[in-house]
């Protein structure tokens, strides 16, 4: 069955979009999305950590994917000393239940970045 649901969630992806938001600006707090599949679009402040998404989560796709570090914060504290700071190869970042997606961008400006995938846990309704 969960595989099932996995299926129906990747296929899910390749649907085109039937709304668009505009890009949110930056509060601290995870910005709201959708449940299953969907896209996190956030501004991104220079050297500022912004909470972007909590989990569970799978972020395959980050649009630009460049001049960013990502950490994993147990507490949604993203300003925490102890967050261990790591940069995105392009692969993908797994958020889990409970957990929150922090980002602080190494550009000379704000940009605005998209953060795609979806929830593996989530299952369809029928």
């Amino acid at each position: 069955m969960r595989a099932l649901a996995l299926v129906v969630a990747l296929a899910a992806c390749h649907a085109p979009a039937t709304r668009t938001e505009a890009p949110r600006a930056p509060t601290g707090t995870p910005v709201p999305r959708a449940p299953g599949v969907g896209t996190a679009v956030v501004v991104l402040p220079p050297g500022t950590p912004i909470a972007v998404l909590e989990g569970p989560f799978l972020v395959t796709t980050i649009n630009p994917g460049s001049s960013m570090e990502l950490a994993i914060a147990l507490d949604r504290d993203c300003a925490a000393a102890s967050l261990l700071w790591f940069s995105y190869s392009g692969s993908g970042v797994a958020v889990g239940a409970g957990e929150t997606l922090c980002v602080r961008s190494a550009a000379e400006g704000p940009r605005t970045n998209g953060f795609s995938g979806y929830d593996p846990t989530y299952v369809a309704p029928r």
